[in-house]
């Protein structure tokens, strides 16, 4: 596999390839290097969890005048892993938080704001601990839903990966897919 990272002003995009001869892709989700998404990146230390899909993040810097990142200040920013709804039973609420809360906080983590934002007052982004993509790990356990917020809140590929992490959560019946 093929990684490459590039940060330009503060905007990062990311590529991966895979290298393949011939034949059906080896993603069913398609080909990653088509995508041409890219998002502003940030990075700080997660200092708290809101719930299963709410983190607070406390910025290394915080970018001034027109490179500032909204909804962010001094004191932090209130992230929304972009395209997820948190749990609404209580039970499945609690474990949800519970687990982000092990998978992150107190850890370095890497945001990934969305370049188009549909929930005024709420910051979104795609959120990374060094090993842990945050958003997928979430619907993956089963602890948050997959929302759309547009055609262009996330790309296609990442869509797409999403949607089947939740499906196999589903199909396993973790989390809030869980029956009593």
């Amino acid at each position: 596999m093929d990684q490459r990272l590039a940060v330009s002003g503060g905007v990062l995009a990311v590529m991966i390839g895979l290298v393949q001869a011939s034949g059906p892709p080896l993603d069913p989700c398609g080909d990653p290097m088509t995508v041409s998404q890219a998002y502003r990146a940030v990075s700080g230390t997660v200092r708290d969890v809101g719930n299963a899909v709410t983190i607070v993040v406390d910025l290394d810097e915080q970018p001034t005048g027109a490179d500032s990142i909204p909804l962010c200040s001094r004191t932090g920013c209130i992230v929304q892993l972009v395209n997820l709804v948190a749990p609404t039973s209580s039970t499945a609420a609690t474990l949800g938080k519970a687990h982000l809360v092990d998978l992150c906080k107190g850890k370095r983590v890497e945001l990934l704001v969305s370049p188009y934002q549909d929930i005024p007052g709420v910051l979104n982004a795609l959120a990374h601990t060094e090993s842990v993509g945050l958003n997928e790990a979430q619907l993956a356990a089963g602890f948050a839903r997959y929302r759309s917020m547009g055609p262009y809140a996330v790309d296609w590929f990442i869509e797409c990966k999403w949607k089947r992490a939740e499906s196999r959560a589903r199909e396993s019946r973790v989390g809030l897919w869980r029956t009593n």
